[in-house]
């Protein structure tokens, strides 16, 4: 279930056909979780909760056609230290608008020094944005939406919202929710 599917819309803007962001040519994404053991934490045993999501950002190989990217970690105590080694959530963006760049040798230092680059314009930037900003707050929602209870560490449970109550509370406190017909 999404947001969506309960007529909760985030934002003005139109999604693309499949509202992810794998409507984004080129782009795929694979993702796992892995779920084992229940009850109090043993060292090097479990129980374990944990998850990876890969996205690759084109068809062609990464490691020849680079994109230009930047990542943060948020650790999972909530804090945004960018310290490594710890448990946590990783953020990356990447671009591709500049895909198929010449790549230098770096072994032997030759190739191209400079690359010409292709920007979207400041009088555009506030637009990108505001489509970031709506498709992570919508990310958000449909992440509360699709919870399932979980029991994790020494019994700990953290339960679903419920649909109804999310859907209340976006009526009482948000002004982009469209209200069921």
């Amino acid at each position: 279930m999404r947001a969506r599917d309960l007529e909760i819309v985030i934002g003005t803007l139109d999604p693309g056909p499949h509202n992810a962001i794998t409507d984004v040519p080129g782009v795929s994404v694979g993702h796992t979780t892995l779920i084992a053991e229940e009850g109090p934490l043993r060292t090097g045993q479990g129980p374990i909760r944990t998850g990876v999501t890969v996205i690759q950002p084109h068809e062609g190989n990464i490691w020849q056609d680079p994109l230009f990217a930047g990542c943060h970690r948020l650790n999972g105590n909530g804090e945004m230290t960018g310290a490594a080694h710890s448990s946590g959530d990783i953020f990356i963006a990447f671009s591709t608008g500049n895909q198929g760049l010449p790549i230098p040798n770096q072994e032997s230092n030759t190739g191209p020094l400079t690359a010409p680059l292709t920007m979207l314009a400041n009088a555009y930037i506030t637009d990108l944005f505001e489509a970031v900003v709506e498709a992570t707050e919508e990310a958000i929602v449909n992440a509360l939406v699709a919870a399932e209870p979980m029991t994790g560490r020494d019994g700990n449970t953290a339960y679903k919202l419920p649909p109804d109550r999310l859907i209340e509370v976006m009526s009482n406190y948000r002004h982009t929710y469209t209200s069921p017909k």
